[in-house]
């Protein structure tokens, strides 16, 4: 049971990374530009 908690938490992990850089990257952009 501990494992799949493991592998959910590694999952959201990477969706939260996923949506920082979306929101990140068309600021930086943005900043750049």
């Amino acid at each position: 049971m501990s494992a799949h908690l493991k592998a959910l938490e590694a999952e959201s992990l990477h969706i939260m990374r996923e949506v920082a850089a979306g929101f990140a990257n068309p600021v930086m952009l943005y900043s750049i530009g």
